[in-house]
């Protein structure tokens, strides 16, 4: 046996040799193993404790990260990404008051653009696409051009210049860029490259929307289809028999998530009535326990605006919103907010209920209605109510009214928690998902 081992003892080195290197591959593979597992580990956990805000394309699929939470000293601290590093810091700010920037959006999926080069363009201007309504007819507008240019492959853009106004003033792009510098025409006139679609109050489109296809609606060859709509088209879209795989994130979704999901995706303050509204917010609720109570009442036709077409409500019904208010006034930690079309309501409100509420202030005028009113006015005008409508979409108790404005502030706040409704003489407890038929709107 030792004659057999010394024989082979160059072999058995060998062997020896290759088996320790081998053995030492292993264990410099399991060592860069349990490395990267305990990386990765660490990472995940890091990614997931701060970001708080995703776009998925499909679930599982991560897009775009949006912000992160931290905790310092029992306080949070929300830091709204920012491309170019700079960043907004709220301390003591409970989850409600982040202004949705950090919440994780609906899975809408990636802008479909097969047609780059041609473009869905909401305007509203002074000239061939003016009568655009208000401030919320025209974010429906905006939302509901968004959806059509993803069914037609379009690229979406914004212009709104009605009133020489510059909407980068007031509200900006979120997550998709509408942004466009540049008008591709001063003035929109029809032509074989130029489609003007005007939607304002066609009820008859809204009911299309089932069986419409979007693919054949607008000449393939036209560059750019200029659209302008003021109706809440997202209960039509839903029902779309053509689109119905394109637009599948909906059905699980009620009319309100709908919006809220698309309003999210393409709207946030600009950076200055940000600022403004962190400024407000932190007057408002200094303390953690503290708590919003908001009011919106709409009165169509008065004093302030007597150029709207109806009377929506009547002074007789605001003895119920002044019991309605005072009763959370009583409670402890509660401060009220409230806003009008009506300078003469805002003054009873202050009689009725406190002089201490919470008001914007400036001049009252509606965007469309407003003959003889110099442009910087309705500017202004226009500002406060953009502040006001966001405003309402951070309330910890809402009162709404028959009225768009406060409709779409109640489906991005997103909760059917202490939000109550003006219907008549009386405040009711209401549903998001039944607003529309609660006030008998289409749209």
């Amino acid at each position: 046996m030792g004659i057999l081992l010394f024989r082979h003892r160059d072999k058995l080195s060998q062997l020896s040799r290759h088996f320790h290197v081998r053995k030492q591959c292993v264990a410099v593979l399991i060592s860069v193993g349990i490395y990267l597992f305990v990386f990765s580990s660490i990472m995940s956990s890091h990614f997931k404790s701060t970001v708080t805000s995703v776009l998925y394309d499909r679930p599982g699929k991560l897009l775009l990260p949006f912000g992160a939470w931290s905790e310092k000293n029992n306080e949070k601290e929300f830091k709204i990404y920012d491309p170019s590093g700079s960043h907004s810091e709220l301390k003591n700010f409970r989850y409600r008051f982040d202004f949705f920037y950090n919440k994780f959006p609906t899975g809408i999926g990636k802008e479909n653009l097969f047609n780059r080069e041609k473009y869905l363009i909401y305007r509203c201007d002074d000239k061939t696409m003016s009568h655009c309504g208000g401030i919320t007819d025209r974010f429906k507008g905006i939302m509901a051009a968004y959806i059509m240019a993803n069914l037609t492959g379009r690229t979406f853009k914004v212009e709104i210049s009605s009133h020489n106004c510059n909407t980068a003033d007031f509200f900006v792009p979120n997550r998709v860029n509408w942004t466009l510098h540049t008008p591709f025409h001063k003035t929109v006139r029809s032509n074989s490259d130029v489609i003007i679609s005007d939607k304002i109050n066609d009820n008859r489109f809204y009911i299309s929307l089932k069986t419409k296809d979007f693919g054949t609606l607008w000449p393939k060859k036209a560059k750019y289809v200029y659209f302008k709509g003021n109706l809440d088209y997202m209960d039509g879209f839903k029902a779309s028999e053509k689109h119905r795989y394109s637009l599948s994130w909906m059905q699980h979704l009620t009319r309100d998530q709908i919006n809220s999901a698309v309003f999210r995706r393409l709207i946030k303050l600009s950076p200055r009535l940000q600022s403004e509204m962190e400024d407000f917010m932190k007057r408002a609720l200094p303390n953690p326990e503290d708590k919003l109570v908001c009011a919106h009442v709409r009165m169509g036709r008065n004093p302030s605006i007597p150029k709207d077409f109806v009377v929506r409500n009547r002074p007789y019904i605001l003895p119920r919103v002044w019991d309605f208010l005072t009763l959370w006034a009583a409670k402890p930690n509660h401060r009220i907010f409230f806003t009008s079309d009506s300078d003469e309501v805002i003054q009873w409100a202050k009689t009725n209920v406190s002089e201490d509420i919470l008001l914007i202030k400036g001049n009252i005028h509606h965007i469309e209605r407003t003959e003889g009113v110099p442009d910087k006015y309705i500017c202004k005008a226009q500002e406060k109510a953009v502040l006001e409508q966001f405003i309402l979409m951070h309330c910890d108790v809402l009162m709404i009214s028959k009225s768009g404005f406060s409709r779409l502030a109640a489906y991005v706040r997103g909760s059917n928690n202490d939000l109550h409704c003006l219907v008549g003489a009386d405040v009711v407890p209401c549903r998001l998902e039944s607003l529309n038929e609660l006030y008998s709107e289409i749209g």
